[in-house]
C-alpha cells in the first residue's frame, strides 16, 4: 500500500503501516474511456458517514471526552465523547438565501452546478458547469452578472470544466478549469484578473482548495502511469501537492490509496468502471495553512502542514457499523433507479451485477474545512445514506459535536456563521441555498 513520506508506524496509522489500534448515497458514476485515459476520468467522489453515536445529554461525567498525546511531535487526539455541553451545541438556523427557479428567468436556472461560495458582502458565486460560467447573486439572491463563457480565451472555461470556484481574504474569485487545467482569477467586481497555468505537466490535476497564501492544493490520480490496470476492486493511488500562485509546484504532501473502485474490461481495449458500493473515499481539504487528507479506512484524519509536515492524527471512537439488510434494500433501489437513465451502448447492469456490498459501512466519507479552521466529517445513517449530521472538530482536534443540516443539502462551503451547499428537488431543479448557522 502507498506510503506518505517516512510513515511512523509506532503510533500514526498511516498508508503503508499497521495501526496501532456527491448528496444521496452513492450516485455512482458510469463512464467509458480507453484504459490509457483512466488516470484523468476520476470525477468528484461522493461518499457518506455513519451517524455520530454520541448524545450530549448522555455524557458520563467520569469519562475523559478526548485525549491529547504526542508522538515524535506529531500530535495525536482522541475523541469518544463530544465536549460541547447542553446548550451550546451549534445548529442549523433559517433559510437565509434560496437561488434557483423550475422557469422563469434564465439567469436563476441553474443545472450541473459544482461548486460555489460566498463573498465577504454575501454575494454568491456558483459554479454553472453546463454553461461555463460563474453566476454572482447578491445577498438577497437577486442575479448580478455572469462571468466566463464557452472558450479558450482569458476569462473563459472550457465547455463542462468549471469544476471549483473559491475564493480568499479580500475576495478575489479562483475558478477551475479541470479541462484546461487552468485557473482564472476575477477582482471582487468581476473583473478578470489572470489565469495560470500548472508548470512543468501534461498530466490532469484536480483541484481541492486554496491556502490563505493562495497556493493551490492539487490531487494527481494514479500518477505512476506505467502500473497496470486491475480489474475488479482497486484503491489506485492518489498524489496530493501544493502549487504556488504561478502555478510552480511547491512539493508533494504525499500519496494515499485511493477511493474504491470497481473496473472491467469493455471490447479490446476499453475500460468501464464505477465507485465501489460503500466503498472508501479519499478526499482532502485546504484550510489556512493546513491541509487535511482522509481516506476512510478508520475514523482518521491527517492534518498536514504546508510544507508537508504530518502535524496532527485526528480520531474517534467508531465500532465498525455492518452492512445490514436494510442498507442493503437501499443499495437494490438506487440501482434499479440508475439503470432507468445510463446511457446506451454498453451494458451497465452487467458492471453493477458484479459488484458485491462490503461487510462493514466506511468509517465516514467526505469532509470539509470551515472558515475558523474546525474540520467537519460526514456522518453515514441508519440506511447506508447520507446523513444529515456531521461531527466537528476543533482547531486542536477535538471532537466537539454534531451538527444536523438541512437532508439532501451537499455541502459546499462554511463559514462562521453560515452553511452554503446545493439541493436538488423531486423535480431535478437545483437550488443553491445558504444557511444560518447558529453558534450559542
Amino acid at each position: 500500500m502507498p506510503k506518505v513520506g517516512p510513515p511512523r508506524c509506532d503510533d500514526v496509522a498511516l498508508p503503508g503501516c499497521s495501526p496501532s489500534s456527491s448528496r444521496p448515497a452513492s450516485r455512482l458514476r458510469h463512464a467509458l474511456y480507453p484504459a490509457s485515459w483512466r488516470q484523468a476520468i476520476v470525477p468528484p467522489l461522493l461518499a457518506v458517514i455513519w451517524a455520530c453515536g454520541s448524545d450530549a445529554d448522555a455524557r458520563d461525567s467520569s469519562a475523559q471526552a478526548s485525549s491529547i498525546r504526542d508522538s515524535a511531535g506529531i500530535a495525536i487526539v482522541e475523541s469518544r465523547l463530544p465536549s460541547w455541553e447542553s446548550g451550546t451545541e451549534w445548529r442549523v438556523g433559517q433559510l437565509l438565501v434560496s437561488i434557483g427557479e423550475a422557469t422563469g428567468e434564465l439567469e436563476y436556472e441553474l443545472f450541473r452546478v459544482l461548486d460555489a461560495t460566498r463573498l465577504s458582502d454575501g454575494t454568491v458565486a456558483v459554479a454553472n458547469m453546463s454553461t461555463s460560467e460563474i453566476r454572482l447573486f447578491d445577498a438577497a439572491g437577486r442575479f448580478l452578472r455572469s462571468l466566463g463563457r464557452v472558450g479558450g480565451g482569458p476569462g473563459e472555461f472550457q465547455a463542462e470544466g468549471l469544476r471549483r470556484v473559491d475564493h480568499v481574504q479580500g475576495d478575489s474569485l479562483f475558478a477551475w478549469d479541470l479541462l484546461a487545467q487552468r485557473m482564472s482569477v476575477f477582482a471582487p467586481d468581476g473583473e478578470f484578473v489572470r489565469s495560470t497555468r500548472l508548470r512543468n505537466t501534461n498530466r490532469m490535476y484536480f483541484f481541492d482548495g486554496l491556502f490563505a497564501d493562495r497556493s493551490m492544493l492539487m490531487r494527481l490520480n494514479r500518477p505512476d502511469t506505467s502500473s497496470r490496470f486491475v480489474e475488479g476492486y482497486t484503491r489506485n493511488t492518489v498524489r496530493f501537492l501544493r502549487f504556488g500562485g504561478q502555478g510552480d509546484s511547491l512539493g508533494r504532501l504525499g500519496e494515499f490509496p485511493g477511493s474504491e473502485e470497481y473496473w472491467r474490461r469493455w471490447g479490446e481495449r476499453g475500460m468501464v468502471g464505477d465507485d465501489a458500493p460503500f466503498g472508501k473515499v479519499t478526499s482532502a481539504r485546504a484550510g489556512p495553512d493546513r491541509a487535511y487528507v482522509a481516506t476512510g479506512d478508520s475514523y482518521e484524519v491527517w492534518v498536514f502542514s504546508t510544507t508537508a509536515e504530518l502535524e496532527m492524527s485526528i480520531r474517534k471512537e467508531h465500532p465498525p457499523v455492518p452492512v445490514s439488510a436494510d442498507v442493503a434494500r437501499g443499495w437494490d433501489e438506487e440501482r434499479a433507479a440508475r439503470l432507468k437513465g445510463h446511457e446506451p451502448g454498453w451494458d451497465y447492469s452487467s458492471l453493477l451485477d458484479d459488484m458485491v456490498l462490503p461487510d462493514v459501512l466506511p468509517a465516514y466519507g467526505s469532509i470539509q474545512v470551515d472558515a475558523s479552521s474546525n474540520l467537519w466529517v460526514e456522518e453515514y445513517d441508519e440506511a447506508g445514506e447520507r446523513g444529515p449530521e456531521w461531527s466537528v472538530f476543533d482547531p486542536r482536534g477535538v471532537w466537539l459535536g454534531c451538527v444536523r443540516i438541512p437532508a439532501g443539502l451537499e455541502v459546499f462551503e462554511i463559514g462562521n456563521d453560515y452553511i452554503l451547499g446545493r439541493e436538488v428537488d423531486d423535480a431535478e431543479v437545483e437550488y443553491v441555498r445558504v444557511y444560518e448557522l447558529v453558534k450559542p
